[in-house]
């Protein structure tokens, strides 16, 4: 039986991709191969498990051993070490972030493996072709195996998502790869030399589920919008573009993903009216309140009348919001120089939100509900990090749950076309 090594496999992307690649109609199609999956998070176990034969084991990498491997025999090796220490939100630490020695030590035992893998697929965000960890995983393969890096964000492959990642294929010198002019290069992009075309992105639309749109807990509130509107990237489902999914999305409004706007030009035109609206071009839209709002790009997808309605709509916003914002907290009240705050009693919070106002309570007050956003539903997410439909999440985990996961996760489809690129042998 084929085995296959899937470290730090989450919830199984890359499975799901050799089943893709395989033919599979499902993931539990794929007893023929056996997988040997790792990883510590019980959420994405889970959900593993719910897809395919195997649970992963939640033994800990680091505690494997190059005898281990050997055991396991597995041919092909698959893995999205952690990302925090080389992200550009994070310290950068690299090699010395705790949360990449488990990475280290899998490079120390791969060195004294007496049967090394075949072929190797590497996952990461970017940033890590430029780190020391990057630095030792060329040191520890190259005398073994030909190298070829690929940077490729889906948006380049047909999928209208941003998620550029860095991907290192390696196999093994007796074998050799189709396209050898990459070898040795790391700044590969996709390209029909490696069956890879780049092609323009799809509409968002085609990977909508209908369901989602009678889910009201996946509409943005009435409290989110007065906090935060200008921050959401704000799309319509013809847009052919959407920002990249983190686990953040949902719980914070800037940078983590972007969300939909379900009305209609009719409705949009309708209530700026309502607020005054009479078609004209209103100059300044852009700054206001301290925001800026070039995120909110609909050239394109909407008339220019529509669009001038979604500035109006906006400006009224800010208008309105600027009476309502509360003032800052004012946990250091008493505060003196150099002293520490004093612990607000229950009571004296509840006094203290009183007079320093409080966001409007009704959703009707808000100009922007009109736009009726609502974030993607997680099956959405899913299809736009090019997971299969047959793949499905436990229903005991939450939707912030499923969020965050696939925010931790890998886009399935870009893995399963390196994944065909690197199985196939060379002319």
């Amino acid at each position: 039986m084929q085995s296959v090594l899937e470290l730090y496999s989450g919830l199984g992307g890359h499975h799901a991709a050799y089943c893709l690649v395989k033919g599979f109609k499902t993931g539990k199609e794929a007893s023929a191969v056996k997988f040997h999956a790792y990883d510590v998070n019980e959420n994405a176990n889970d959900c593993y498990a719910n897809n395919f034969p195997d649970a992963p084991s939640s033994k800990d990498i680091s505690l494997l051993k190059a005898s281990d491997f050997d055991s396991i025999g597995a041919s092909l090796w698959v893995m999205s070490p952690p990302c925090q220490p080389y992200t550009r939100n994070g310290s950068r630490l690299n090699s010395n972030d705790a949360r990449a020695h488990s990475f280290i030590n899998l490079l120390q035992e791969i060195s004294l493996m007496t049967a090394p893998p075949t072929h190797i697929l590497l996952e990461n965000v970017l940033g890590f072709e430029s780190s020391d960890s990057f630095d030792l995983l060329c040191e520890t393969l190259e005398t073994r195996y030909t190298l070829q890096g690929y940077i490729i964000n889906p948006n380049q492959c047909g999928t209208p998502n941003s998620r550029p990642r860095f991907y290192l294929l390696a196999k093994i010198k007796e074998l050799s790869f189709k396209c050898v002019a990459n070898n040795g290069k790391f700044n590969n992009g996709p390209g029909i030399e490696i069956g890879m075309p780049v092609v323009e992105p799809n509409s968002v639309s085609d990977y909508l589920d209908l369901k989602a749109n009678d889910d009201e807990t996946l509409f943005i509130s009435h409290r989110r919008l007065w906090k935060a509107a200008e921050q959401y990237d704000i799309l319509r489902p013809s847009h052919r573009r959407s920002c990249c999914f983190t686990k953040g999305y949902g719980k914070f409004a800037r940078g983590t993903g972007s969300v939909l706007s379900m009305a209609t030009d009719e409705d949009i035109i309708a209530a700026a009216e309502k607020y005054g609206f009479d078609g004209s071009e209103q100059e300044g839209w852009e700054e206001v309140d301290g925001c800026h709002l070039a995120q909110v790009n609909w050239d394109g997808v909407a008339s220019k009348n529509v669009i001038r309605a979604l500035k109006w709509l906006f400006m009224k916003y800010f208008e309105l919001r600027s009476k309502h914002k509360p003032k800052e907290d004012a946990e250091d009240e008493g505060k003196e120089s150099g002293a520490k705050p004093k612990r607000l009693s229950a009571k004296r919070k509840r006094e203290l939100d009183m007079e320093r106002g409080s966001w409007p309570d009704k959703l009707e007050s808000c100009p922007l509900a009109a736009l009726k956003l609502r974030y993607f539903s997680v099956k959405e997410v899913s299809r736009l990090q090019g997971f299969p439909d047959w793949f499905e999440f436990p229903k005991t985990l939450t939707t912030e749950q499923g969020w965050k996961l696939l925010g931790n996760s890998i886009n399935v489809e870009i893995v399963r076309g390196l994944l065909l690129y690197l199985l196939s042998n060379s002319e």
